[in-house]
């Protein structure tokens, strides 16, 4: 149907500390550059709440991937 499928989506980083404030709407793709610049290495977190075109939002899922830093 017509409102099935993602059409955006947010992010938010959650730290030690608790849940930061959740970003802009932005539209769906199949890269999305999250910046860690500036931390140190460790464990991050980083919520997603995916939106359709009915604007219905899931609830944000916890899903664990390892991410590595570039070479230079």
């Amino acid at each position: 149907d017509n409102v099935s499928g993602v059409k955006d989506f947010k992010t938010r980083r959650i730290y030690d500390s608790g849940a930061d404030s959740w970003s802009n709407w932005q539209n769906i793709s199949s890269y999305t550059n999250i910046d860690f610049s500036g931390e140190k290495d460790g464990v991050k977190k980083v919520e997603f709440l995916f939106r359709d075109f009915g604007n219905n939002a899931m609830q944000p899922e916890t899903i664990w991937e390892i991410v590595k830093r570039p070479s230079k």
